[in-house]
């Protein structure tokens, strides 16, 4: 059921800015198209379909468009955070060693490979926004990757 965002509690001149924002991604080529949903009680409040499905056949992208959705626990993993947020537990900057101490003395590697401590600590916020520096060990692209195979951080495992 679609209703409007002031009818579920929310700003529609707020709700625009997402529009804006994803335009300018499409506009400045780093997304084809896109499709945003925000609802609230069980009522869509914003429903926006912009830029192309397909760029080669000139298709838009519909509010109906199917896709292929890979890594689902990012979304819901960053649900629950502002979840938490929007409860007051944390805030956006606090740093991630305040909830997870092996993350306090941090080191990064130079350009000549050497280990240096970083110059700010990493912060719920860079996680969230994909800018904390972590990588994935698949890639094996860097020297972090390779380090992440040799420590097992890829394993399965429990924080028991």
């Amino acid at each position: 059921m679609k209703t409007t965002p002031e009818d579920v509690g929310l700003s529609g001149a707020r709700l625009y800015k997402i529009d804006h924002l994803t335009q300018r991604y499409i506009d400045e080529g780093k997304l084809a198209g896109t499709i945003t949903m925000v609802s609230r009680r069980g009522k869509i409040a914003h429903l926006e379909a912009q830029g192309k499905m397909d760029i080669e056949a000139d298709k838009d992208m519909d509010d109906d468009t199917l896709f292929r959705i890979y890594s689902m626990t990012k979304p819901v993993t960053s649900t629950a955070l502002m979840m938490l947020y929007e409860d007051g537990r944390f805030q956006l900057d606090d740093p991630v060693s305040r909830f997870y101490a092996p993350f306090r003395d941090l080191k990064v590697y130079d350009a000549s490979g050497d280990h240096q401590p970083v110059q700010r600590q990493m912060t719920i916020r860079d996680l969230l926004t994909h800018t904390s520096g972590l990588t994935y060990g698949f890639m094996q692209a860097t020297p972090v990757d390779r380090m992440y195979r040799e420590q097992g951080v890829e394993q399965s495992g429990s924080l028991d």
